[in-house]
């Protein structure tokens, strides 16, 4: 399946992300919930930031092993237990962890 991105005429324009997700092909792909956790059960981190990256990590690895990449993916939700806004810092870490060429 292939994902094009599109920023439709009326919509705001960012440039890190694209509002509209336009999905062609013939595979979808589902993949169950994910954590920081390794295949061999052992949680890889204790803090927000390292749990947030782990997931992350595993969802890329999940997506792959359907035959798609990190960029074919659509739609992705989180749960974060417990959720305050003081925590958000945590979570762009993780996530910024992830981005970076050694993520």
């Amino acid at each position: 399946m292939t994902v094009e991105l599109s920023h439709p005429a009326g919509l705001l324009r960012q440039s890190d992300y694209a509002p509209l997700a336009i999905g062609t092909g013939s595979r979808l792909l589902f993949l169950a919930g994910q954590t920081a956790t390794s295949p061999d059960g052992i949680v890889e981190a204790d803090d927000l930031a390292g749990q947030v990256y782990g997931a992350l990590r595993y969802v890329v690895i999940g997506v792959r092993g359907g035959g798609g990449e990190a960029k074919d993916i659509a739609r992705l939700t989180c749960y974060i237990p417990d959720w305050r806004l003081d925590k958000w810092d945590a979570v762009l870490d993780g996530v910024a962890r992830h981005r970076s060429p050694r993520g």
